[in-house]
């Protein structure tokens, strides 16, 4: 007996991402924002609205990041949990697709 077997050739979708996050001993590692860009040229981005800023103790996240967060529209601002949801729409994993993710590093 024969058995046939169908092959699908996977389609891969890139994204590339970066973040700013605070790492604290005491807190944790705490997200303060995520940008995301896909190779069409989707873009994502977001802004935990939950993240504490009287709690940072990073003087580069205070001077660098925290003055630039006021220009983002309310809108971008969302909770954690929202952010995953977006993150996961925005991805749109399904069978027919291979998702890869790749970390943008800036060195200064």
């Amino acid at each position: 007996m024969i058995k046939l077997v169908r092959i699908i050739k996977k389609e891969t979708k890139r994204f590339f991402y970066d973040c700013e996050f605070d790492e604290n001993p005491i807190f944790g590692i705490n997200l303060i924002s995520i940008g995301m860009i896909s190779e069409d040229g989707q873009e994502l981005y977001l802004v935990n609205s939950e993240y504490n800023w009287s709690k940072c103790t990073n003087q580069w996240l205070i001077d660098n990041v925290k003055p630039y967060l006021k220009y983002i529209p309310d809108y971008l601002k969302v909770s954690k949990s929202e952010i995953a949801k977006r993150i996961y729409n925005f991805l749109n994993p399904n069978a027919q697709t291979d998702v890869k993710l790749y970390r943008i590093l800036f060195c200064l």
